[in-house]
């Protein structure tokens, strides 16, 4: 089996994906790079491969591909702050269609604006594993001053909550006031955050491992 990181070939000498896989982990992580991205004879490595590598093969092939983490992590921060700020204007149509009456539009816009806030959730988690970071403490610029990343968790899950409440109630002008106002006022917080994360995790260079400046 032939074994490449980033073009590279790798000395492997069990021929099963789980040695490629040990091997190609070990070489990244000696550079300070992580994986990104598994092929196998020119195929996206399956998700079940991913998770369980003893049981997939054999293969003629694999290739890695690595990333320098700070740069990946502070890319992807900076596109789910754009992320939000394009989400705002589904939180617009989704008020308005609650307004005007016809939840079943509002509903699902109100859904692809909170596929969106996963997403955001997902990647800070994320990137706290990733990087090592403790978020717990991290202090980030803020709408009204600073803010801690705790506090902007816990004002996204109370916002949320709310929508779920109020979607239950069938209160749709509370949900249309929540939708249209709150959630965008979290939107423009969680921007700040997320850029200001991006910064913190350029400026730290990885290295860091939960300093709040």
């Amino acid at each position: 089996m032939q074994v490449f990181l980033d073009g590279q070939t790798l000395t492997v000498t069990d021929p099963t994906l789980v040695a490629a896989m040990a091997a190609a982990k070990a070489a990244a992580e000696s550079q300070g790079r992580v994986i990104i991205e598994v092929k196998a004879d020119d195929q996206p490595l399956p998700s079940g491969a991913l998770e369980d590598p003893s049981s997939a093969g054999p293969y003629g092939q694999v290739q890695f591909v690595s990333a320098d983490p700070v740069s990946l992590v502070s890319v992807s921060l900076t596109d789910g702050a754009e992320a939000l700020e394009a989400v705002k204007q589904v939180h617009a149509a989704a008020a308005a269609s609650v307004q005007a009456g016809d939840t079943t539009k509002g509903l699902a816009q109100l859904q692809e604006a909170l596929q969106t806030w996963g997403a955001v959730r997902d990647l800070v988690e994320q990137t706290s594993r990733l990087m090592g970071i403790d978020l717990a403490t991290l202090v980030m610029p803020g709408v009204h001053g600073e803010i801690t990343f705790d506090h902007g968790v816990t004002l996204m899950v109370t916002r949320l909550k709310e929508v779920q409440g109020a979607v239950q109630r069938e209160d749709w002008a509370a949900l249309s006031d929540i939708v249209g106002y709150d959630l965008d006022a979290l939107a423009d917080v969680w921007i700040g955050m997320l850029n200001g994360l991006a910064a913190h995790v350029r400026r730290a260079g990885g290295k860091d491992r939960g300093e709040s400046r």
